[in-house]
């Protein structure tokens, strides 16, 4: 969320980025990275047109989780059939 309010691609009532840690805090869970995600993430096939390292390891994080993954990034549902469980979300600034 602090990298999307820096690149200014999501709208918040925050005007500095470390305002948002608070708010993450109380609505968030933030998954540490275990030596189980990165065993999917070794073995992730990544899409030809996707190559963003983050984003397959968030993917990773919730194949092994078993954690439904909603975005805003069509390129998630090429991963679907690695089992990912996800929702696109139609976001209204795209």
């Amino acid at each position: 969320m602090i990298h999307l309010h820096k690149k200014e691609k999501i709208e918040t009532d925050w005007k500095k980025a470390e305002d948002i840690l608070p708010a993450i805090d109380k609505a968030f869970e933030i998954l540490p990275v275990k030596k189980e995600h990165l065993m999917t993430y070794s073995k992730l096939a990544a899409a030809k047109s996707h190559n963003d390292p983050n984003d397959h390891l968030i993917i990773s994080q919730a194949i092994t989780e078993r954690i439904t993954l909603i975005s805003t990034d069509r390129e998630f549902r090429h991963y679907t059939k690695q089992k990912l469980s996800f929702i696109f979300n139609i976001s209204v600034n795209h």
